[in-house]
Order: structure tokens, then sequence, then C-alpha cells
């Protein structure tokens, strides 16, 4: 019941695209998290509308970019839950924010894998997943999807009442942001 968050990026590009930069932090953006506990019947869905901030670059077909979420602004729709798994599973007042690193990626229509690193809990850890990106005029919309364990960043096991959450914990982001 855990969750990392960050930003997301998203292209489904034609193939002679200009090169541009997005902020992230100036458009609206979307981060959510599931996660399923022991007995499999519990599901944890987590999500955030803020937080997030960063940059994302185009050049050429090669996408990279860096962003960070500030981990207070999820939420899970139950207080009690909400204040177990920020103060003593991802301990945010310790490790605030999480980061996403884009490596570049070459980019095309429909979905590309990416691979880069997630700064999360005071652990620097590879990560992979899938990402979309569209251009919209001024803007792009962006998808990125990953799944992370929480076991490579050093996050306890989370258990309450004798349920405990699985290690493994989807991440969906999706942003639109201005071009510049």
């Amino acid at each position: 019941m855990r969750h990392f968050l960050l930003c997301g990026l998203v292209f489904l590009a034609p193939p002679a695209m200009a090169d541009w930069q997005a902020q992230v932090d100036r458009g609206a953006n979307h981060v959510e998290f599931d996660a399923v506990g022991k007995p499999s019947l519990i599901k944890i869905h987590g999500a955030s509308d803020k937080g997030v901030k960063g940059i994302l670059t185009l050049k050429g077909q090669s996408l990279s970019g860096v962003c960070s979420f500030r981990l207070d602004t999820l939420t899970t729709g139950l207080s009690t839950r909400d204040e177990h798994m920020k103060e003593k599973y991802l301990e945010v007042p310790r490790y605030p924010v999480a980061k996403l690193e884009i490596l570049p990626v070459s980019v095309g229509s429909g979905n590309t894998s990416f691979n880069g690193k997630l700064s999360l809990h005071g652990v620097d850890h590879p990560v992979q997943g899938t990402l979309s990106l569209v251009k919209n005029g001024g803007s792009i919309s962006l998808d990125l999807q990953m799944t992370v364990k929480q076991s490579d960043f050093q996050i306890a096991k989370a258990s309450f009442a004798g349920i405990t959450v699985k290690d493994d914990v989807a991440i969906k982001i999706h942003s639109e942001a201005p071009i510049r």
C-alpha cells in the first residue's frame, strides 16, 4: 500500500516532429497507483492531481526528461491508511519527493518502452515501463505506466490487521503540458 510517483510521459509523434521542451508543472497532471493486498480481494488505489514538476525534451525522435512528485499529495480515500502510507512506509517527512529520470528513448506512434531511474525513499533504482506522447498543437499529452517493487526501494512491507500488501505496485501518470 505504498506508492511511487512520478511524472509521466506519453508520445504518439509524427515522424518529422520539431524539437521542443514541455514544462510538466504548467499543465494538468494525474498520478495514480494500484497495489494489491494479500488476500488479493483487497485493492488499494491512490491518486493525486498535483505535486508534479519537471521538463520533457524532444530532440529529433529522442525523448528524455526529469520529473519530481511530492508524495504528501497522494491519497487513497481512507485517512488512516494515508497516514500509515505517508508516515510509516514512505516516510514522507524524511523523503518528501520521488524523482523519475527518463533516459533518452526513440519515440514514434503508439506505446514505446522506456528505461529510467526512479529515486524514492532515499534509493535510486532502474525502472522500465511504457509511454506514449501525443502532440496537440502547442501542447503535449503524456501517458506513462510502470510497475515497481517496494522492496527495491527499501520500503517496509505494509501490513494492517493481518493483511499485507504485495511487493509490486502499478503506477500510471498522465500529463498535459504546454510546449515551449
